[in-house]
C-alpha cells in the first residue's frame, strides 16, 4: 500500500513538473498554452505580446508625415469647422463659417500697404486651426481689387481654391496632379483668345494669341505654382494668369499674382488639396 502511495505521490509530482515546464516554454496545451518565451527572454502571454507589437507597429503623425505632409489622422473631417484660439493671428478669418466649414487648410494674404503682403498657412490639427507659418511676400503692383482687369497689375480680393499645381522643378511630391511645364507651355492672356486665361501646349493648337506667358522662361517664380480659382470661365478682359509662386529677393511686385519665398511655396504645393482656400485681403 505504502508503495503504491509513494508511486501516485511520483506520478503527481512528475505531472506538476511538465506543467510548471509548460508555463514556463509555451506548451501547445494546458495553462502554459498562452504564454510565450520573448526574445529576450521573458515570459508572458501572447495576447500581450501581440498588443505590444501592434503599438510597436504604430506610427506617430509626426513620423507620418512626408515633405511636410500631415497625415490624414490630425485633420477635422470635410465640413467640419475646428476650433480657433483666441490667440491665433486672423482669426477672424477662421472663424468665418463661409471660409473654414469645409476645408482644413486656408492661407490668409493681406496686403502691408504697396505691393507688400503677409501671408500666413493654416491647418487644422487635432480639430484645432494652427498656424504652420508666416511669412513676407508680394502681390500685384496695383495692389489688391475687387474690379480686376486685364493688366491692371492688381491682385484680385476675395475666397479663392486651388485648381492647378505646375511648375519648371520636378514634382515635390503634390496632392494635386502636378504638370512640370515644358517648352511648349503657354498661359494665354490674350482677352480676344479662345483660349483666354489657360495654359496651351502650343504644339497642340492653333495658335490665335497675340500675347502669352511662356511659362518655362519664368525662374525662379515659376519654379512651383498654383493656379487660383478666379476667372474659371475666362470672362475676356477680366484677368488671367492668377497664381501663387515663388519669388526672389529685390522682386517689386506682380501682375497680379502672390509671391512668396521658394521653400514656403514649396510646402503649400506639397500639401495643397482641392479643398485648400487662399483669402485675399486688402489689410
Amino acid at each position: 500500500m505504502m508503495r503504491r502511495m509513494r508511486k501516485v505521490l511520483i506520478g503527481l509530482a512528475a505531472g506538476a513538473c511538465l506543467l510548471a515546464a509548460g508555463t514556463a516554454y509555451g506548451a501547445d496545451e494546458g495553462p502554459g498554452s498562452g504564454l510565450i518565451r520573448t526574445e529576450d527572454g521573458r515570459t508572458e502571454r501572447a495576447e500581450d505580446n501581440q498588443t505590444a507589437g501592434d503599438q510597436a507597429g504604430q506610427t506617430s503623425p509626426e513620423a507620418e508625415s512626408r515633405n511636410g505632409q500631415t497625415s490624414p489622422e490630425t485633420e477635422a473631417p470635410a465640413g467640419q469647422t475646428a476650433l480657433v484660439p483666441e490667440t491665433l493671428p486672423d482669426r477672424d478669418v477662421l472663424s468665418d463659417p463661409a471660409v473654414a466649414a469645409d476645408t482644413d487648410q486656408v492661407i490668409v494674404v493681406r496686403g502691408l500697404g504697396g505691393s507688400a503682403v503677409r501671408a500666413a498657412y493654416y491647418r487644422v490639427r487635432n480639430g484645432e486651426w494652427s498656424q504652420v507659418f508666416e511669412t513676407a511676400g508680394v502681390w500685384g503692383l496695383g495692389g489688391c481689387t475687387r474690379e480686376k482687369a486685364e493688366g491692371d497689375k492688381k491682385t484680385p480680393c476675395g475666397v479663392y481654391r486651388f485648381n492647378a499645381a505646375f511648375g519648371i522643378l520636378d514634382d515635390p511630391g503634390t496632392v494635386l496632379p502636378y504638370h512640370k511645364v515644358t517648352e511648349a507651355d503657354y498661359w494665354v492672356d490674350d482677352p480676344q483668345s479662345s483660349h483666354y486665361n489657360r495654359m496651351v501646349d502650343a504644339g497642340q493648337v492653333e495658335k490665335d494669341w497675340n500675347s502669352a506667358e511662356h511659362l518655362i522662361d519664368v525662374s525662379p517664380y515659376y519654379n512651383y505654382a498654383l493656379s487660383l480659382t478666379y476667372n474659371e470661365e475666362a470672362v475676356p478682359g477680366k484677368g488671367s494668369a492668377i497664381f501663387l509662386h515663388c519669388t526672389a529677393e529685390g522682386y517689386p511686385g506682380s501682375s497680379g499674382c502672390i509671391c512668396i519665398p521658394e521653400p514656403e511655396m514649396k510646402q503649400i504645393i506639397q500639401n495643397a488639396d482641392e479643398r485648400t482656400k487662399i483669402v485675399i485681403l486688402e489689410n
